[in-house]
């Protein structure tokens, strides 16, 4: 119990967690020697804190940790400490469960964001932080497939780039089930893909089952380079894809 409280003193930031009382008085029946009664001593109560107020500080102390993006660091002072700690006094506290999956979706937007910057290398740090909480969560394996997607075109393109090599047409295939969605993760992909064609001045072919998929690719990825033009065409197909041509002469 001790270490327990210890534990909990440094997440909220308390000194005392003691639950106690203590009476100082005077007997009112011994006089001084001048005869008169002592006053009795103003009692002293210190009133136990109890457990939902330590769930309800801490609880405010995680909501203002995931605001800063104080996700996991720094240490006793995070989101994830403090949702931890909770479950620890109710392990069925509904407020600390979700704010854990909060924790984990945000270290997956913070890791597809670096990825479609080009930094892997922090992105791959975000999504083991997310695996270290929950290895098999739908979000974490499609952060996981993302990221290997994003750095795959970005090789293909680095490759485009380098005038030395053979240039060659690189196909990038997309997700069926995403374009019919629309979604986020889709959208983040076209806008890595966008931003490197700017660099290469590449020329694009969107394969897509319907010209309205194919108008959404083009928007979605025009909308990530404003002020350039992007060259390329759209064509229907029933596998979606962008084939990525080399620069014209």
């Amino acid at each position: 119990m001790t270490t327990l409280v210890c534990f909990i003193n440094g997440l909220v930031g308390c000194t005392v967690f003691s639950q106690y009382s203590s009476k100082e008085y005077n007997d009112p029946s011994v006089e001084s020697q001048s005869g008169d009664t002592k006053n009795p001593i103003v009692e002293a109560n210190t009133k136990p804190v109890s457990s939902s107020q330590i769930v309800e500080r801490l609880l405010q102390d995680a909501q203002r940790a995931l605001t800063r993006d104080q996700l996991m660091t720094p240490p006793h002072n995070n989101a994830f400490d403090k949702y931890k700690a909770v479950l620890l006094f109710d392990k069925n506290n509904t407020e600390a469960l979700l704010g854990i999956g909060k924790v984990v979706e945000r270290y997956c937007e913070l890791a597809q964001s670096s990825a479609a910057k080009g930094n892997f290398k922090q992105a791959k740090i975000f999504l083991s932080r997310a695996e270290s909480i929950e290895p098999n969560l739908s979000q974490v394996l499609k952060t996981r497939e993302f990221i290997a997607r994003a750095q795959k075109n970005f090789t293909q393109l680095i490759t485009l780039q380098n005038p030395t090599e053979k240039q060659s047409d690189h196909e990038i295939a997309l997700s069926r089930k995403d374009l019919q969605k629309r979604s986020k993760e889709l959208a983040t992909e076209l806008k890595t893909i966008a931003q490197q064609v700017r660099q290469s001045d590449q020329y694009l072919l969107i394969v897509t089952p319907t010209d309205a998929d194919g108008r959404w690719v083009y928007q979605e990825m025009k909308k990530a380079v404003p002020g350039y033009r992007l060259r390329g065409d759209i064509r229907r197909g029933k596998i979606p894809k962008i084939v990525l041509q080399a620069p014209l002469p």
